[in-house]
């Protein structure tokens, strides 16, 4: 089993993990409807959204979803 763990560095969450030499860090910051958060490691990725939870079915269209 893997380990790791996290801290805070320069206003980021920073994760280690045993199989992962370079720390994952993320930066956090309060939208209107709850937390944002982002990938600092890349940037240019899609950012997070807090959501609720709901009793709802998700809905997955596309081919070969699940697959």
């Amino acid at each position: 089993m893997s380990g790791g763990g996290w801290y805070e560095q320069d206003g980021l969450i920073c994760f280690t993990y045993d199989t992962e030499p370079e720390p994952q860090c993320w930066s956090f910051r309060r939208g209107a409807a709850g937390l944002i958060a982002r990938f600092e490691n890349d940037p240019s990725t899609t950012e997070l959204y807090e959501v609720e939870r709901s009793d709802a079915s998700l809905t997955c269209l596309g081919p070969d979803v699940g697959v």
